[in-house]
């Protein structure tokens, strides 16, 4: 860790002055649009930690990397740490470093165009839905 700390310094968890859904939200959104194949998500429940793990392809020969995102915080904050792993070979000459700045910025790229992302709804919480007049 600290090798990876010194090489890429840059590579903190991002922290939004938004609900932890809507981090985990505009994070999916992200990825989607990076056109990264979401494997499995489980999105945060109140203080719980929601995650999502993906495939992402490189651009030259097409392997498979892994990524693992976690979002934790509450109704004000969400903290978004991402993890990327290549499956081939010993160094990755930045690739993954890239990649989690590549979805960083499209989550801001995201909030900075006034993105509202679709929050679902909880497991056992009742969407609340407007009454119409009779």
């Amino acid at each position: 860790m600290a090798a990876q700390r010194k090489a890429y310094p840059n590579i903190q968890p991002l922290v939004l002055e938004r609900s932890a859904a809507e981090g985990f939200a505009l994070a999916r959104e992200a990825m989607r649009r990076l056109n990264w194949e979401i494997v499995t998500m489980e999105p945060p429940v109140q203080n719980s930690l929601g995650y999502i793990q993906a495939k992402a392809h490189t651009l030259v020969m097409g392997f498979t990397d892994d990524v693992v995102l976690e979002v934790v915080g509450d109704a004000a904050t969400a903290t978004i740490d991402v993890r990327s792993i290549s499956r081939y070979g010993n160094h990755d000459i930045g690739t993954n470093a890239a990649r989690i700045d590549a979805l960083f910025d499209e989550i801001r790229e995201g909030i900075r165009k006034g993105e509202q992302p679709v929050i679902e709804a909880e497991p056992g919480v009742p969407i609340p839905t407007r009454k119409t007049p009779r």
